[in-house]
């Protein structure tokens, strides 16, 4: 039995293990995208990297450790193996990319088959470190249950502990360690983290020398030769866990999906929802470990666990389209800067996530506490338990975002899987021998009856009130109705008229008209319309590079939105166009904006691909006389990708001599000090720049290798053009001189503008971090006085 120091001592050790393991799980996924893309199915396949993992380590852990003799010991080894594997994996990622060359015929000719081994890839490396990851569960279970202390109290401190390191990585990686020092600098913390857990571990269990840590003797044979079958009821325990599992992270991945309409997804709204779900299951676990050996009806207590996940969501599921009101209330009233905002956004959550997590974290070391009948099996207990759970964790991940948000929406799949809640409390209360049958048939019946008129009772959320973009327009909604949240409300009933919503795997789409005026919203953001502002940038940003190029064949376009753009770069005499776009729902929401993209998605020079942008101009052969980046905001998860050194690199390289690369950036929801920023990373990889401004909204910037000339007669020439004339007068550009107008910055002026300012890379992704802080206060006429006064 351990004295209360090497109790403490192990669960500090543990609480690392989970705060190190976080942190690896965030930079890996980070440093993945980048390799495979930001589509759902390379996100899914790091995720399920990660579980996978987990489960299988926990599981052949569990499985033989009683041939493990000094599990402390086996545990410090797993740790400084996660340590050496963790640092070889970060080098393995960032060389990806360039050891792949070979195989870029590959991805041109058989994309199924490259996609394939790209993921067998990730499956490789990542599932080496995770599954040394879950085997220090059951070893240090082994090592701090013994003797005849409580074993549910012991479970649950050590699952308690481990989760509440996870929740201080997840928090700290996200709102501290990445920014101030780098991703790479972070994955060197997490290492060193990893090593002294392991050396301090070891050093500790060696200090004993009398025995060894393995068994040798003991090493090839069964483990069935002398552990005896589990009870046949345990098995549909474990199923049912695993039942559990499924329902827990489908919830988290809907729960996300849903919440990023209201909170946003910035780096920080995702942090917080994962801070938020993991402090819940770490609470869970606290909570119940106080009395669960006291527990007499441990299959009666899960069944009760089980519904009451069910009841707490299914009374909430009526009022999400609520959130967006909330969400502007506490605003309206407590808004005073970032801190303010996140502890909003932490409130909002919280509704939503906490009390489901807290009783799911209870079940983990309630249904180790039936599945260890003797402290001899608690190895393969929790080891086997843990497994269930995680496996049916990664069915469910995978079955949320890639079948039932995109085959039923976001509240149907809810209804969905509060099904498999309900359904795991009835099987539990069959299981126990502690309830009469007659009990059991009226709570199967009871249940049924009240989950199918709740199915058909529940009403559909307003998605009008969700698609508002709380999360971005919340200070213009404040300024616009002066507090009054009845106005605001009957503003939106009035003025915004849905015309089309789609909820897909990448995002939420939809069209909505306003003052006669088209909107395209992904998330609830606005990120393209037929207002004359976003006319004029959506023409530009495609007209002016084609027009200083003169010559243009073949031309990148990366995001379609409105598809206004493309349309424009249609009227040039180019050859091909390739359009990046990874949401199907922009695909077919384009089609409400033909009037103004003349249809661009028949064209027949056009090559739709669905993908990441970045991905797609890493691994293509293919060279570009224009590459026109116009994604969406740089301070949102994924899309900032799009906006670092690294990326305008890999562009460079896919230019022809002489090619254009053109990049769009907004002026509003942007201090001055982040516009500096991507204006000096630009510059930093195309020596030879130019800044134009058409509206005071946004920025178009034209990068080159070579010099680009301001040619008259080119511009010129598009006027030529009956059709081009049409399209730059409807946005009142008539005459050549009115393009040259918008020249507003050179080299020189740049390189003065924007001294002394860092540069935006993969490692330090400075405006990712940074903008979100800012997001309510800039007007993007403070950014275009501080140009005018440099130019």
């Amino acid at each position: 039995m351990l004295d209360k120091k090497q109790k403490t001592l192990a669960l500090f050790l543990f609480f690392f293990s989970g705060f190190s393991a976080l942190i690896y799980e965030i930079i890996w996924s980070r440093l993945l995208t980048l390799v495979f893309g930001t589509t759902v199915e390379a996100i899914s396949a790091v995720i399920t990297a990660y579980m996978f993992g987990l489960a299988l380590g926990s599981y052949f852990a569990g499985k033989h450790s009683d041939f493990i003799r000094k599990h402390l010991a086996a545990y410090g080894i797993s740790e400084i193996l996660i340590s050496i594997f963790s640092l070889a994996l970060y080098y393995a990622i960032v060389s990806f990319p360039s050891l792949s060359k070979p195989f870029h015929w590959m991805h041109l000719r058989h994309d199924t088959l490259f996609t394939v081994l790209t993921y067998i890839f990730n499956f490789v490396l990542v599932a080496l470190p995770t599954s040394l990851m879950g085997a220090t569960l059951p070893l240090i279970s082994k090592h701090y249950i013994r003797g005849k202390e409580p074993l549910g109290l012991g479970i649950g401190l050590i699952y308690g502990f481990n989760t509440l390191g996870a929740v201080s990585g997840t928090f700290l990686c996200g709102f501290f360690l990445i920014p101030s020092f780098g991703v790479w600098g972070t994955n060197i913390i997490a290492v060193s983290i990893s090593m002294l857990l392991g050396i301090t571990a070891l050093a500790v269990s060696l200090k004993d020398r009398r025995e060894k840590i393995f068994d040798l003797t003991k090493i090839g044979k069964s483990v069935d030769n002398f552990i005896p079958a589990p009870e046949k009821r345990h098995r549909l325990l474990l199923f049912v866990f695993l039942l559990s599992g499924f329902a827990s992270m489908a919830y988290e991945v809907i729960w996300t999906k849903m919440l990023v309409m209201v909170i946003g997804n910035s780096v920080y709204a995702f942090s917080a929802i994962l801070t938020v779900f993991l402090a819940g299951l770490a609470l869970g676990s606290f909570l119940l470990a106080r009395f669960i050996d006291r527990v007499k009806k441990p299959y009666v207590l899960f069944a009760v666990l089980e519904f009451m996940i069910f009841a707490y969501i299914a009374l909430t599921l009526p009022f999400v389209d609520e959130l967006p009101f909330i969400f502007q209330f506490l605003f309206n009233r407590f808004f005073d800067g970032f801190l303010s905002i996140e502890l909003i956004t932490f409130s909002i959550i919280m509704v939503v996530v906490l009390v489901p997590t807290i009783l799911m974290g209870a079940t983990f070391p309630l249904v180790n506490r039936i599945m260890t009948t003797r402290l001899g099996l608690l190895g393969l207990s929790i080891g086997g338990s843990y497994s269930a759970n995680t496996v049916g964790g990664i069915f469910g991940a995978m079955a949320a975002g890639f079948y039932l948000i995109p085959s039923f929406g976001v509240q149907k799949s809810i209804l969905l899987i509060l099904s498999v809640n309900l359904f795991a409390a009835i099987a539990l209360l069959t299981m126990s021998d502690k309830v009469s049958n007659s009990v059991k048939t009226a709570s199967i019946l009871t249940a049924g009856i009240l989950f199918a008129f709740y199915a058909t009772w529940v009403p559909v959320w307003n998605i009008n009130y969700m698609n508002r973009g709380v999360y971005v327009y919340a200070g213009f909604y404040k300024e616009s109705f002066k507090g009054s949240d009845k106005e605001f409300r009957a503003f939106v009933d009035k003025n915004y008229k849905l015309k089309w919503y789609k909820e897909g795997r990448v995002g939420n789409v939809a069209v909505t008209e306003m003052n006669g005026q088209l909107g395209l919203q992904v998330n609830g953001k606005t990120e393209g319309s037929t207002a004359h502002s976003d006319m004029l940038t959506q023409t530009m940003v495609s007209a002016l590079p084609l027009m200083l190029k003169g010559n243009a064949s073949d031309v990148a376009i990366i995001g379609l939105g409105t598809g206004v753009t493309l349309g424009i770069a249609e009227h040039f005499p180019v050859q091909q166009i390739d359009c990046l776009e990874l949401s199907k729902g922009v695909v077919q929401a384009s089609s409400f904006f033909k009037h103004v993209n003349f249809n661009a998605l028949k064209d027949k020079r056009l090559n739709l691909i669905m993908d990441d942008g970045r991905h797609h101009l890493t691994y293509t052969r293919k060279k570009y006389d224009v590459i026109i980046n116009e994604p969406s905001n740089p301070w949102i998860t994924g899309v900032s990708n799009l906006f670092t050194r690294e990326f305008f690199e890999i562009a460079r390289n896919r230019l022809k001599p002489g090619g254009i690369m053109t990049q769009w950036i907004q002026l509003y929801s942007l201090d001055v000090r982040e516009v500096k920023i991507l204006l000096k990373t630009f510059n930093e990889v195309f020596p030879n720049v130019s800044v134009w401004m058409f509206s005071p909204n946004d920025l178009i910037v034209l990068g080159s290798v070579d010099e680009i000339q301001n040619h008259y007669s080119h511009i010129e020439r598009a006027f030529y053009d009956e059709v081009l004339y049409n399209d730059l007068h409807k946005i009142d550009i008539s005459s050549p001189s009115d393009v040259l107008e918008g020249h507003i910055m050179g080299v020189k002026n740049l390189k003065l503008f924007t001294k002394g300012v860092p540069v935006n890379t993969d490692n330090f992704p400075v405006v990712e971090f940074e903008a979100p802080k800012r997001l309510y206060r800039p007007s993007p006429m403070k950014n275009v006085e501080a140009i005018r006064r440099c130019c």
